[in-house]
């Protein structure tokens, strides 16, 4: 990990989209789980579950048109993609290998949540160009 310019970009996520990241990562066990945030930039206020259509504990794959339909509702809703969140059910919370090539290049948080015992733990990044930076999240209650 590098010494950034981001050290000081806080995501603020709402306790509601925490709730609902953490359950959908739960419930696609033993396989990664995978989805979105939306909301203002910065803020992840609504998550987008999607299929892990590679139903793997190692990876996830999101099909094309459910990325497709998710960006299309977002825009109608006056927001954007803040943020994409996966589940390591086996791993610690650190982009894989794979999580590093395949990440988006837009600006967005990137959240990894690690469901090794005992308690699930959750860690953001931005990766750019490859690299990757570890940024602070903070819970927030809706409307804050």
């Amino acid at each position: 990990m590098k010494n950034h310019s981001f050290e000081a970009i806080t995501y603020y996520i709402t306790e509601d989209a925490m709730t609902k990241m953490l359950s959908h990562c739960i419930d696609a066990l033993p396989f990664e789980a995978c989805g979105f945030l939306s909301g203002k930039l910065g803020f992840g206020e609504e998550v987008w579950k999607t299929k892990n259509s590679s139903s793997s504990v190692h990876s996830f794959q999101i099909n094309e048109r459910d990325i497709e339909d998710i960006h299309e509702t977002v825009e109608k809703r006056n927001h954007q993609i803040t943020g994409m969140y996966h589940s390591h059910p086996k791993a610690l919370a650190y982009p894989s290998p794979m999580d590093i090539l395949y990440a988006p290049e837009d600006l967005m948080a990137y959240l990894i949540w690690s469901l090794l015992p005992p308690k699930p733990i959750l860690r953001c990044y931005l990766i750019q160009q490859k690299a990757i930076y570890e940024i602070s999240y903070k819970v927030i209650k809706r409307g804050d």
